[in-house]
Formats: structure tokens, sequence, C-alpha cells
């Protein structure tokens, strides 16, 4: 296959969900995985979609992810609880942490929930949206396998630590959502571009001896990211105090593993993460009228949309860029690359059920 396959997300859906109930998720897990990987495909995070689908299938059949996880709220004190996540996919972990602190800010206003023992969860943004049908914030951040490295360091020593913040916005337009990781760019647009043959810009990432590379594939083989800012004259300490403070906020408060002896989030390491995430639900009625924050948002977004630098493209606020992807995905399909389309087609193989797969191409647009 040498095309871009466009696919229903719908189909594609229903084809995640077979693979991971073939790998023993129970249903609704392999549901909740399901729809948070075609969520990030839909809004154009193609390296938190289903191109990771077989890194998990491959996580779970090794045991480095357990199926059958028992993920339970293992400490709760008015407006703060504590998950376990029981080694669970990252996905259903934090899904259940920001439904929990949804359900306790309802009451109290306000409510954070750290978590421990999960995995990676993927788009950061897609737990932190569930808070926007409550009408309130929902902030999320976590800790990852170590690929940073900090200003002045040699090595990687901390993850790529990401924060999603969702905020409602005015009726009819799209939410404000925020989701970054703390280095200058990630381990998946690395691997775009070296699946594109580019080069990546300088200050981005080192190689294995420490000095500035564009190459992707080297990069990604020492997987050394710089902090946001790049360089200590750019203000690289930012991302890395950032990244710091996330590692401390999800990881240690949690409980769970954290810094340079957090698993690597690859196939050659047998080891289970264990990472921390922390979310936070704030219901925006308990600080006044809801109107009144409507009609605020409204404004602002306003002023920023018609300051525009002449001959410039349009002002996007976070979120915005997102929804109108997403939009045209709905509509005419989200695009496989060849070679993810073939890893899938692969990996349906080796589970017997190439019917899934082929259900998901006979509605492919």
């Amino acid at each position: 296959m040498s095309e871009i396959l466009y696919v229903r997300h719908g189909r594609l859906h229903y084809f995640v969900r077979e693979v991971l109930k073939r790998s023993r998720l129970p249903q609704a897990h392999a549901s909740k995985v399901g729809d948070a990987l075609v969520s990030a495909d839909l809004a154009g995070f193609e390296g938190e979609g289903v191109r990771r689908l077989p890194y998990f299938a491959n996580r779970i059949s090794t045991g480095l992810i357990n199926p059958s996880a028992d993920v339970r709220v293992a400490h709760q004190e008015e407006a703060t609880a504590t998950i376990d996540g029981d080694n669970a996919m990252g996905h259903v972990v934090a899904s259940r942490s920001m439904e929990t602190a949804i359900g306790i800010a309802k009451t109290f206003g306000v409510s954070a929930v750290s978590a421990r023992n999960s995995n990676d969860f993927g788009m950061a943004s897609y737990y932190a949206r569930y808070a926007l049908e409550e009408q309130m914030v929902g902030i999320v951040i976590s800790n990852s396998t170590p690929a940073m490295v900090p200003t002045y360091g040699a090595s990687a020593l901390v993850g790529s630590n990401p924060i999603a913040i969702a905020i409602p916005a005015a009726e009819g337009a799209p939410p404000f959502v925020l989701d970054i990781a703390t280095t200058a760019t990630s381990r998946h647009h690395l691997e775009e571009a070296a699946r594109r043959g580019q080069p990546i810009p300088p200050g981005l990432a080192l190689d294995a001896s420490g000095e500035p590379t564009t190459d992707p594939k080297v990069a990604l083989e020492r997987l050394g990211l710089l902090p946001l800012g790049g360089q200590p004259e750019t203000g690289s300490h930012k991302g890395f105090g950032l990244a710091l403070a996330f590692e401390i906020l999800s990881g240690i408060l949690s409980g769970a593993t954290t810094g340079p002896v957090t698993a690597a989030a690859t196939d050659n390491r047998r080891d289970v993460a264990a990472l921390g995430h922390l979310v936070i639900a704030i219901r925006l009625r308990a600080f006044g009228p809801w109107i009144k924050f409507r009609n605020a948002i409204k404004q602002m977004m306003d002023a920023l949309k018609g300051a525009k630098a002449k001959g410039a493209p349009q002002i996007y606020y976070p979120g915005e860029a997102e929804f109108e992807i997403e939009q045209e995905r709905r509509a005419s399909g989200i695009p496989l690359d060849p070679q993810t389309a073939a890893e899938l087609e692969g990996l349906s193989r080796r589970l017997d059920i190439h019917d899934a797969w082929e259900h998901l191409v006979e509605g492919r647009k």
C-alpha cells in the first residue's frame, strides 16, 4: 500500500477496540482507549493516535501492561483523591482520574486527583476536555519516560512531561484547549520527520555525543530532546523548570516512579512504566455567574482575532485549529500513512482478526 488511506473514525474505533479485546482488555477499557486514540487522530495528533496501537499491544502481550487491572480510588480526602492504576492502560487511568475529579468538584468547586501505577496516556487534552461538558476547566499534567536533557545537562533525565488545559469558550465557539510538551519537540515529531526523510530544525535535539543534530534518526537513537527554549540563552531553563515541576506534582506527589528511574518508552526496555498524573477540575460557577465568564471569554477572543498583523494568516487560539481539523476529518476520513496502515494490517493478521481490518478498509473514503 503506497497511498494515504482515509478511514471513517467510527470504523477505526471498532478496529482499535477489537485489537485490544483480542489483547485481553475488557471491552469497557478497550473502548475507552479506542476513543482516546481516535480522538488524537481526529485532532491531528497522529503521534498519539492509532500509530501507537502496535506498541501498546506489544506492551500488553509481554506483561508490561496489566489487561485486567483494578483501577481504584486508593485515598480520598475532601477535594482530593489518589488513584491506583494497577498498571492499567494510561488512557483508562487518566479517564478515571478526571471523572473522579469532576465528581468531587461538583461538591467542592475545585478538585485535584493524582494517579500512580499508570502508563503512557497519549494526548493529554483528551482528558482535560472531559471537564468542558460540565462547564468546568480541566487541567492535566503527567510525567513520562526520560527524554529531556536539562539545561547544562549531559543526558536525558526528565520526561517531555506534558500539560493540557481545557477551558469552555463562548457559545458556538471552539473551546480553548492547550496541549503542549515541555520539550522543544517531541519523539513523535522526530518519527514523522524520519518517515518523510526530512531534517529537523537546529536547537531541538542532541546526538549521542551531546552535540546538536538536525538528523531525526540520530536524534531518535539518543532521544536527547532539549527543553522548551532550546538553549540557555533562549530560555531553556523555562522548559526544564516546568518539566521538573510537573515531574514533582505528577510523580512524587502520587508516589509514581520519577526521573531517570522511569522505564523508557521503547520496546527494548523490559520495565513497567509506573507513571504518574495529576488532574484538576475547576467548576466555573463556583467563582461567579457562568454567563459573565462566557461573555468575558468572547470579548477576549474577539479582540485577539482582530489583532493579526497585516498580510498574516488568521490568529488561532489554542484548540481552534485542532477543532477545524477534527470537523474536516469527521467528514472526509482520518488519513493513515502507508507505514501505519501496513503496521495495523500486520497487527490484525498476528492477532487473527483480519476481518476487523477488512471492515475498516471497506469503509474508507
